[in-house]
């Protein structure tokens, strides 16, 4: 079942060290974040949400893609924000399980599959996440050949491997900063 069509998509653009970031909102979270420059993202949503009203500038929707950008840039842990996920029920049961994919680590298209009870359905697992529209927040990018080799990603594999390196790089941090806490007792401290 896919939802209702919102009254209003509040979208934003904003720059990154992955370059440009497009997002769009409803009222009940975003719906949209992907690496757009401005008008192919507004396009893209006019042609996703055609009688939808679209405001600009939505400054509540800037700060959070500043929180994605300020997270990547300082590699922290991208932040927990609200989402709005749109699409069929296998779709959004696909997107659920990329939720759970810890920061650092790969999964396969089977292994998503296997995680939502339908073992066979790994091209379809790989067709929906080629359909994620909420890059970087709902981890598709995690998501590898069984066999280690990267597989697709929507924005290409260049841009696959530079996020999978930073959220390499992240963990180290992580655990190099768990590592320090307890040389030094204040315990773990925690990323974003």
């Amino acid at each position: 079942m896919i939802n209702p069509t919102p009254k209003t998509i509040y979208v934003a653009h904003v720059p990154s060290i992955i370059g440009p970031l497009f997002g769009a909102a409803t009222r009940h979270g975003i719906c949209v974040l992907s690496l757009h420059r401005l008008k192919p993202g507004l396009k893209m949503i006019r042609r996703k949400f055609p009688c939808s009203k679209i405001q600009m500038k939505d400054s509540s929707l800037k700060r959070k893609l500043y929180c994605v950008t300020d997270s990547l840039k300082k590699r922290k842990a991208l932040p927990c924000l609200p989402l709005d996920l749109r699409g069929t029920t296998f779709q959004k049961s696909v997107w659920r399980v990329l939720l759970r994919v810890p920061i650092g680590q790969t999964w396969s298209y089977q292994q998503v599959a296997r995680n939502i009870g339908c073992p066979q359905a790994s091209r379809a697992v790989g067709t929906a996440c080629a359909q994620n529209p909420i890059a970087l927040l709902v981890p598709c990018h995690r998501i590898i050949r069984h066999d280690g080799t990267l597989g697709g990603y929507a924005w290409g594999l260049e841009k696959k491997k530079q996020l999978l390196e930073l959220e390499k790089n992240l963990t180290r941090i992580f655990h190099d900063s768990e590592k320090n806490s307890k040389l030094y007792g204040d315990g773990p401290r925690r990323l974003l």
